[in-house]
């Protein structure tokens, strides 16, 4: 999975894939089940290193990563731009008098071109506002870090 000319082009951790069952929120919990792969997406509510906030611990990087998500799909789609091959889902984070907060995300890549296009929307369902912390953990490998490699972000 993941192969450029025969190489691996993102890093994948020794562990690979680990159920959310088994997510340590704790501490540097984070990195006994940090699967990498092209991209891993950290936050929704905190991203940074472990401390405690107001009376919450918080782990490295939060949640996000290790919750599953929902009402996954995929399909083709015949435009006048060609084909395009679409993936999507959403993923939730929430919690009883907190958080509740939604990210659905869709990924789509055209036939023919280098290109990924990752489109990302967050709700918040609650009835106040939620600081929204997200980080994109890009985990590329050679060849895809190269000198002609090129990363371009819209954002």
């Amino acid at each position: 999975m993941g192969q450029l000319q025969g190489h691996g082009a993102f890093f994948y951790h020794p562990n690979g894939i680990v159920a959310p069952a088994f997510f340590e929120s704790q501490g540097n919990g984070f990195l006994r089940s940090f699967y990498a792969g092209l991209l891993t997406t950290c936050g929704l509510s905190y991203i940074g290193t472990p401390c405690e906030d107001e009376g919450e611990t918080l782990g490295l990087h939060g949640r996000l990563s290790a919750t599953p998500a929902e009402e996954v799909g995929y399909r083709t789609e015949r435009t006048d731009d060609g084909i395009e091959f679409v993936i999507n889902g959403k993923v939730r984070e929430t919690r009883l008098f907190g958080e509740n907060l939604t990210l659905e995300r869709t990924i789509r890549c055209r036939y023919g071109e280098n290109v990924l296009r990752i489109e990302d929307k967050v709700t918040n369902h609650g009835f106040t506002r939620q600081p929204l912390q997200i980080l994109y953990h890009f985990n590329y490998g050679w060849p895809l870090l190269s000198p002609q490699a090129r990363n371009l972000a819209v954002g």
